[in-house]
């Protein structure tokens, strides 16, 4: 199989922190690193550029841009700096927002899925050098041109999982990235439907990025131990059913859930059987095998997520435990 294996950054790092430790996944061996733009923590832009200017070969990505949060020609402008910088290096991502964060801002929108189709085609259009002429609902481009477009323009990826957002991302851009945790049965859906969007418009079949959960420890008790907060949080999104319902264990969670009042609640819904299938969650034969069978499913970037606050301990446990046992070949989609 081809694919990367690469590190999310997580939100609650000190920007003066992200250079460092973008510095040292690339030592470890690690193919990328994502960042993220979660209000009110790191701007993307930045962060991403930090990352870059610390590291030589890795891919560097943003998941996600809320597609409100920036006029998209500005937002290309940004973009194709980078790129121009650290050709071939850069991965934008961009979806709909956390739509509360979005009313926040003064930024929500009754059709996000408008917002978000408006702005990949401004931001791909004028990365591909092109003169762009969009008068949309929300997003507008009156014969807008890049004066320093890159040589190359860099694979747009939406973040989205809904089956609307991802025809769209088939049929508008290069990749799609799932939101964890991105379960075997959940990939092979969503690809299915990007891939047959993609085909009716005449596009290559889209590339596929997923946000995995890791817990990596020799006691797999301990493992689940370390993410089942986490998983608590995670199972508070009302979206969250539609990734996990081909799993043999969701119709019980579901109904755990919906008598769950309390994050503690959540996490005690959870059986520890199920942890492991939620990520890469044990020992370092577990957590292989969790990647494999994700990449089996049609991943080709898998993006780690280490519990926060040990995120040193995990990546360079992983590194050295794991991804020399991974049956791969380097990709960079």
């Amino acid at each position: 199989m081809t694919y990367s294996v690469g590190v999310r950054i997580d939100r609650t790092f000190a920007p003066e922190n992200i250079a460092p430790y973008a510095r040292h996944l690339e030592q470890l061996g690690y193919d990328e690193a994502w960042v993220v733009e979660d209000l009110p923590f790191t701007g993307g832009i930045s962060a991403a550029a930090l990352a870059l200017s610390a590291t030589e070969r890795m891919q560097v990505g943003v998941g996600i841009f809320a597609s409100r949060v920036r006029t998209p020609a500005y937002l290309a402008m940004e973009l194709a700096t980078l790129e121009r910088v650290y050709p071939g290096r850069v991965v934008p991502g961009i979806g709909h927002g956390v739509q509360s964060w979005m009313q926040e801002v003064g930024e929500r929108v009754a059709s996000p899925l408008t917002a978000l189709q408006e702005t990949v085609e401004i931001v791909s259009g004028l990365l591909a050098g092109e003169e762009v002429h969009v008068q949309g609902r929300y997003a507008s481009a009156d014969g807008v041109r890049l004066n320093r477009p890159p040589a190359v323009p860099p694979p747009v990826y939406a973040g989205v999982r809904g089956p609307k957002s991802l025809e769209l991302a088939g049929r508008l851009c290069s990749g799609v990235l799932l939101a964890e945790p991105a379960t075997p049965g959940f990939v092979a859906r969503s690809k299915a439907v990007a891939q047959a969007a993609a085909s009716a418009a005449g596009r290559a079949d889209p590339q596929v990025a997923a946000y995995m959960w890791l817990s990596i420890d020799e006691d797999p008790r301990r493992a689940q131990a370390s993410v089942r907060e986490l998983l608590s949080e995670n199972l508070a999104d009302p979206e969250l059913p539609r990734q996990l319902h081909d799993l043999p264990f969701a119709a019980e969670l579901a109904e755990r859930l919906e008598r769950a009042h309390t994050p503690h609640d959540r996490a005690a819904a959870l059986e520890p059987e199920w942890i492991t299938q939620l990520g890469a969650i044990g020992t370092a034969q577990e957590c292989a095998h969790a990647v494999e069978a994700l990449a089996a499913a049609g991943v080709d970037r898998i993006i780690l997520l280490p519990v926060p606050g040990r995120e040193p301990e995990q990546v360079t446990e992983f590194a050295h435990q794991v991804l020399p046992r991974l049956q791969r070949s380097h990709s960079s989609p």
